[in-house]
């Protein structure tokens, strides 16, 4: 084999692979946001302000996730590579009454709200939300639906 013709094939193997790279990097380029949810919000006492330290946990019975997370100074939280289904939410802080909100769906791709407020009270009771609130998506203005 000539030099010129292992010149002539080596050129041809860097050009195949310059195409198979550009040709595959969307495959590995894609984030894993899109096939999951994010949930944020921030935990409130009755006059608004942020409550500090509250333990906030969202699960999925139908998934078998539960993530658990604690404010800081400024009451936000945030779940973040959530898969899409249904939760439920749960805020308790020391000197309110547990907070809990049911049904929480959560679609893939989606980037959601829910503002918690804590209502005074002892530990052991708590408040329990029946009505789903509207969430709120901050990010961008998309509609995304299930992926069959």
């Amino acid at each position: 084999m000539s030099g010129r013709e292992r010149s002539r094939q080596l050129w041809f193997l860097v050009g195949a692979l310059a195409v198979l790279f550009l040709c595959c990097k969307p495959l590995y380029g894609q984030s894993s946001a899109a096939f999951t949810a994010t949930l944020s919000g921030r935990v409130n006492d009755p006059a608004g302000l942020a409550v500090k330290g509250a333990t906030v946990t969202i699960t999925s019975a139908e998934l078998g996730l539960t993530r658990t997370s604690s404010t800081g100074d400024t009451g936000l939280y945030t779940f973040t590579f959530l898969p899409a289904g249904v939760y439920a939410l749960e805020a308790r802080a020391p000197g309110f009454k547990q907070y809990k909100q049911e049904g929480i769906t959560l679609a893939a791709g989606q980037s959601a709200e829910q503002q918690v407020s804590l209502t005074v009270g002892a530990l052991t009771e708590t408040v329990e939300v029946t009505a789903q609130a509207p969430l709120l998506n901050v990010d961008n203005a998309n509609i995304s639906g299930p992926i069959l």
